[in-house]
């Protein structure tokens, strides 16, 4: 007997980076409350939107806690095409 089998792409896609957004003086490995607010830290995560878009996944764990896994599926369009999902939105390849 025979058999074939298409193989999909296994490249991994490239590694996320993460950018602390409240951090007015990027470098001084420094956050104060004045950066923080009232807001808490704001991250944005940078990451391969194709692969995202076409059924990837994103998983954000964050100082241990619980694991937050996003699919492209879970945001939604308000109709003015920003695109959210409880406390995150997407746009391009930014979380």
């Amino acid at each position: 007997g025979s058999d074939t089998a298409t193989v999909a792409d296994e490249t991994a896609p490239n590694a996320p980076t993460v950018l602390i957004v409240d951090d007015g003086t990027p470098g001084d490995e420094l956050l104060t409350q004045a950066e923080i607010g009232n807001d808490g830290v704001q991250l944005q995560v940078t990451i391969d939107g194709t692969d995202f878009e076409t059924g990837g996944h994103v998983t954000l764990t964050i100082n241990g806690g619980a694991a937050i896994e996003l699919s492209f599926s879970d945001f939604t369009n308000d109709g003015s095409g920003n695109l959210t999902f409880g406390n995150y939105t997407y746009a391009n390849g930014v979380i």
